[in-house]
């Protein structure tokens, strides 16, 4: 673990996260803030034929299982991190935790990313997810659908492109530049001072970070207390990679 420049975070790792593509792809398709059917427009018309047409019925069921005002799936990144799986190339770990959760695992704590006010809805989900034997398998069958959809172009190009960008950017953080100063336009590190987390790092001094390929544009930064985690479009180092790029953006 090599500190990027003086007094910043350590990287920890640069590594894929399939629990992170998916939760992703999920947000897109249960999230009702504006930029999410534009952004899966794109990716129904570049990297996933198909999406679209699981909106409205993932949507339905996500909103019937949780029945609450809080917008998205923040949960999700939680789960894989209290799942040990977080940092992992296949969700099957992640399916196979909530299919039989063990109970010896560490809470999601932290949350210094998540807006104030919507911490205490992600909590509620979380002890759901465990607590709750029945919602728990409903809400696996939804990640097992997404996935369904998402994991033939995942084998055939996602896990290669997250690899190569993960080569890249381990030789980008070498540089010695702040974590800050190398994000991508629009990812939510460039808006921490709007979004309420301009300190984090004042607080964490670890860093996980990992390209999603099915993320066109933006990121997320998620504080689990232990690092952040940092998610960021493989397709930002790799030239050609896509054409164009969403201007919406998943902020967590």
């Amino acid at each position: 673990m090599v500190p990027i420049a003086p007094g910043s975070p350590t990287c920890r790792a640069v590594a894929p996260s399939a629990p992170s593509e998916l939760a992703w792809l999920l947000n897109l398709l249960v999230q009702t803030a504006r930029y999410a059917e534009p952004a899966l427009a794109e990716l129904d018309k570049s990297l996933l034929p198909g999406i679209v047409q699981l909106r409205s019925p993932i949507q339905e069921r996500f909103n019937r299982l949780w029945g609450d005002d809080l917008a998205g799936c923040p949960e999700l990144v939680y789960v894989a991190h209290q799942a040990n799986c977080l940092l992992d190339e296949s969700p099957r770990p992640l399916l196979e935790w909530l299919a039989a959760p063990d109970r010896g695992s560490t809470w999601a704590r932290g949350m210094l990313t998540e807006p104030e006010n919507e911490r205490p809805a992600v909590v509620s989900r979380l002890r759901m997810l465990r607590e709750n034997a029945k919602s728990r398998h409903a809400y696996r069958n939804i990640l097992i659908d997404v996935w369904q959809l998402a994991s033939g172009a995942w084998d055939r190009a996602g896990r290669a492109a997250v690899a190569e960008a993960c080569d890249a950017w381990n030789a980008k953080l070498g540089t010695g530049a702040s974590i800050e100063e190398l994000m991508p336009p629009r990812h939510p590190l460039t808006r921490a001072d709007r979004l309420g987390f301009d300190d984090l790092f004042e607080h964490r001094n670890e860093f996980a970070l990992s390209p999603l390929y099915f993320c066109l544009s933006g990121g997320h930064v998620i504080d689990l207390y232990e690092y952040v985690h940092i998610a960021v479009p493989a397709s930002d180092l790799l030239p050609g990679f896509a054409s164009s790029r969403s201007q919406r953006e998943f902020t967590s």
